[in-house]
């Protein structure tokens, strides 16, 4: 049920944060929304300074530097390469860019092996339900962000719709997130974490074979109908993802999993988000966009597949003693039971 209501919250704010940020942009510019985004990171920043306790009883351990430049180095390599390679075509200093990757990669192999502390430790790659999440976060994040980006364009570009009226047509989606955050959580605990996954991920799947359908008839009916209806699955599927990985690993490791599980799902976005557009971002007709949701259909569609390598993990209930096992001071032995 944690897992659900905070996925529901980040989830839902990403959405309301496009749909706003949108008009703002129209208005007042790009450069004042980096002003915006700095009050909002303070204001989530002071409750936190006073609600979030200190962990001082945990060992401090070093910091691994070279680790995390290595990973930032490799991250940087791939998103920045294939943003630029959708933008710019194959120029040689993007390829370059991108040959820089595969390196990058080994060498940050190569650091977190002979770290003392590292920011990846590579033992988590080796549980097998840490990289199915990994890998279902990655298709997730393309399909969903890639569809995402685009369908203001199609709206907008295609069906003439103006600004206000697509920010409309695109609440439905970020609503039924955060409406579907009390009935994932219930549902997970039902039925475990693994089905929800590929329940879910079917449902997404779906969604975007009726955007497909919204975009070939034009219908802004079908198109709000889909979205809706995406962000209902995809308000289950995130959780799931949250909590497989959280109980595939020891608790001192639970930040670094989901840390890892929601990288996985960003660089997902901004390869489905570079591919996507380039091939639907100047279109003038629904046909590309059919294209690019049958694909972000697809991408589901490995989530799901993906999905299939989640089992159920339960970790142990804290032991909660009877009350007539609790000693009372002064009561002889054979009444402690009573």
């Amino acid at each position: 049920r944690a897992a659900a209501l905070t996925s529901a919250t980040i989830a839902g704010a990403a959405v309301i944060g496009v749909v706003v940020g949108g008009p703002l942009v129209d208005v007042f510019g790009w450069r004042p929304i980096f002003a915006v985004q700095a009050v909002v990171a303070l204001l989530a920043l002071l409750p936190a300074v006073l609600v979030l306790p200190c962990d001082l009883a945990r060992r401090v351990e070093p910091i691994d530097y070279l680790g995390a430049l290595s990973l930032g180095l490799t991250t940087l390599a791939l998103t920045f390469g294939i943003n630029r390679l959708t933008v710019l075509g194959p120029a040689p200093w993007v390829l370059a860019v991108l040959a820089v990757f595969p390196v990058a990669l080994v060498v940050l192999f190569v650091v977190e092996r002979r770290a003392a502390s590292p920011i990846l430790p590579l033992d988590l790659l080796g549980i097998g339900q840490v990289r199915a999440v990994t890998a279902a976060s990655f298709t997730l994040g393309a399909g969903w962000m890639g569809s995402f980006l685009l369908t203001p364009l199609l709206l907008q570009s295609v069906m003439g719709l103006s600004i206000g009226a697509t920010a409309l047509v695109s609440v439905p989606r970020a609503g039924f997130i955060t409406l579907a955050s009390p009935v994932a959580g219930r549902l997970g605990m039902r039925f475990g974490e693994g089905r929800l996954v590929r329940w879910a991920a079917a449902g997404v799947a779906v969604s975007f074979v009726l955007l497909a359908l919204g975009a070939q008839l034009e219908s802004t009916v079908v198109i709000t109908a889909a979205l809706g209806f995406g962000g209902w699955a995809f308000g289950h599927v995130q959780p799931g993802l949250v909590v497989a990985i959280g109980n595939a690993v020891d608790e001192r490791d639970l930040g670094t999993a989901t840390s890892l599980q929601q990288t996985a799902n960003q660089i997902g976005a901004v390869v489905g988000m570079g591919l996507f557009t380039s091939l639907a971002a100047d279109a003038t007709t629904a046909r590309p966009f059919v294209l690019v949701y049958l694909l972000a259909a697809g991408s589901a569609l490995g989530c799901l597949l993906a999905g299939r390598r989640i089992t159920d993990i339960r970790r142990p209930e804290p032991k909660v003693r009877d009350a007539g096992e609790i000693p009372v001071p002064g009561l002889p032995a054979p009444w402690q039971s009573v």
